[in-house]
């Protein structure tokens, strides 16, 4: 079975001035969404993940998956998948008034692009999934670069 799926999103603030606040912001990565990146590598070029920096996530999302399951048995599954997506904090590049800093707003070069394979189980409660993930790209601006291949073990209630 081939599965894609395509998400994005956009918000925009009537006031600038407003600060960031992480629930009211786009996140992706981990094993639910973007595989193979974690939360803070998929936040928006720029981000330099300190702790005094609280722009998690981002205003602008954008997220492509494509899945192929075999069922192995009729309730073990095999997949691999190619995802690749991104936060940015807006949707064209704009100068910070006070800085004068670039922020970079959403371009297909700063996607970030992962591949991998695992096994989903059909349980009374959700699909249970374990995922090994490879990222395809590098990312150089990470002040600490993680390790290039992660796992990702994800619960997924049914509904």
């Amino acid at each position: 079975m081939l599965v894609p799926r395509v998400d994005g999103g956009l918000m925009h603030f009537l006031d600038p001035t407003a600060q960031a606040v992480s629930q009211l912001r786009f996140q992706l990565g981990g094993g639910a969404n973007l595989r193979g990146w974690g939360v803070r590598q998929a936040n928006p070029p720029g981000w330099d993940g300190g702790p005094a920096d609280f722009r998690i996530g981002g205003n602008v999302s954008a997220l492509g998956s494509l899945e192929l399951r075999y069922a192995l048995w009729p309730r073990l599954h095999l997949f691999g998948f190619v995802d690749a997506g991104r936060t940015w904090e807006s949707l064209v590049d704009r100068v910070d008034p006070i800085t004068g800093a670039v922020q970079p707003g959403a371009h297909y070069s700063s996607l970030l692009p992962a591949a991998g394979a695992g096994v989903a189980l059909p349980t009374p409660v959700g699909r249970a999934a374990m995922s090994a993930a490879v990222r395809l790209r590098e990312e150089t601006a990470l002040p600490r670069p993680p390790p290039m291949a992660t796992f990702h073990f994800v619960l997924v209630p049914s509904l």
